[in-house]
């Protein structure tokens, strides 16, 4: 820690070093977990703190586990530990954004993260394990025009993967990130449709591509693709449609010129069982 005082420049408090924090637990009030973390390591280069002027040269969070829940009346648990919505005033005007801190790393990464999630408000309740959550950024940066190069993937519990890389600009915002989204299964989610679907729908869904988003919040989609497979949805009656594979592929979606275009669209092996009600409609 070094405090410099000049007659020709502002006074600058510098500080360096290395900061670790481990075993921290959060609980709430009824000693249910909120948050634990088993490692943090700040290794500081330099940061000059009355100007919020910061270098870093790692920044490493170890196994950190957040418990997210939602109770049947729709209150989330962390729901206490947020400000409440300030009012809004009809004649108040925006305020500009603040400008953000000067921050460089040279590598920022979380390893092995894990989110236990529980909803209780839809029917018949919904819970997942998202792990092993890994997040790198290379050459961090909030300074102007430039980038950050990343890397991020998961592990769900049930066997979905998320992996996506590219880079990213923070001051302004832009960049472009390279997505998959492998094995969704379709059926566990039925308590989010119960009240639209008489059945859980089964299969597989897998997203890809990759999108392009600037500082005017343009977005644009390249290189997209949708495969579902084993789809079969159940109607009444022991009715029934599946289909073996659908598949879509080479998407690009441009927001701003409002454009579609689709490569090719695959059905394989489609099966559809119905009825003839007495009213002369089908079943589904």
């Amino acid at each position: 820690l070094a405090y410099r005082v000049s007659s020709t420049e502002e006074p600058s408090l510098l500080l360096g070093g290395e900061l670790a924090l481990t075993n921290l637990d959060l609980r709430h009030s009824d000693d249910s977990p909120l948050f634990r973390l088993r490692t943090m390591i700040v290794d500081l280069d330099w940061a000059e703190i009355l100007k919020l002027d910061i270098n870093l040269l790692s920044f490493d969070i170890y196994q950190p586990e957040i418990f997210v829940s939602r109770d049947q009346a729709g209150q989330w648990n962390f729901d206490q530990f947020l400000p409440p919505a300030p009012a809004k005033d009809a004649e108040e005007t925006e305020e500009e954004p603040s400008a953000l801190p000067k921050i460089t790393a040279e590598v920022i990464e979380v390893h092995e993260g894990q989110v236990h999630f529980v909803d209780e408000m839809p029917r018949g309740g919904f819970s997942e394990e998202i792990n092993e959550i890994n997040l790198r950024l290379d050459q961090f940066s909030t300074h102007p025009e430039q980038s950050t190069n990343f890397v991020f993937s998961l592990l769900t519990g049930r066997d979905l993967k998320v992996s996506i890389n590219g880079d990213m600009g923070l001051n302004p915002i832009l960049g472009k990130a390279a997505s998959q989204i492998n094995a969704i299964p379709l059926a566990p989610y039925y308590p989010y449709l119960a009240e639209q679907l008489t059945a859980p729908i089964e299969g597989h869904l897998d997203l890809n591509g990759t999108v392009h988003f600037d500082a005017a919040g343009n977005i644009r989609l390249e290189n997209g693709a949708i495969d579902l497979t084993q789809l079969a949805v159940p109607f009444p009656d022991e009715d029934y449609f599946k289909l073996k594979e659908f598949s879509i592929t080479d998407i690009s979606v441009d927001l701003p010129a409002q454009q579609l275009a689709v490569g090719s669209i695959n059905l394989k092996e489609g099966d559809l069982k119905a009825s003839l009600l007495a009213d002369g409609s089908l079943s589904p």
